[in-house]
């Protein structure tokens, strides 16, 4: 069983859409830094999104089904 992990973003309503429709979402460097919405992702997407936090670039990410 794989265990989600929680994140803190700064999404925008179109954006968060997108991925309710299984599509992919460029997410900026400053959306990542937190916000009030709060996403459970895959350990595989926890680990991209915490690389780019680190090098204060965005990233492209993509919620699956089962993960909404």
């Amino acid at each position: 069983m794989t265990v989600y992990k929680k994140i803190s973003i700064d999404i925008a309503k179109p954006q968060l859409r997108k991925l309710g429709a299984g599509k992919t979402v460029t997410l900026s460097a400053s959306q990542l830094k937190g916000g009030s919405m709060s996403l459970h992702v895959h350990p595989a997407d926890y680990e991209k999104i915490q690389k780019a936090k680190k090098a204060n670039r965005g990233c492209q990410i993509q919620i699956a089904e089962g993960e909404i």
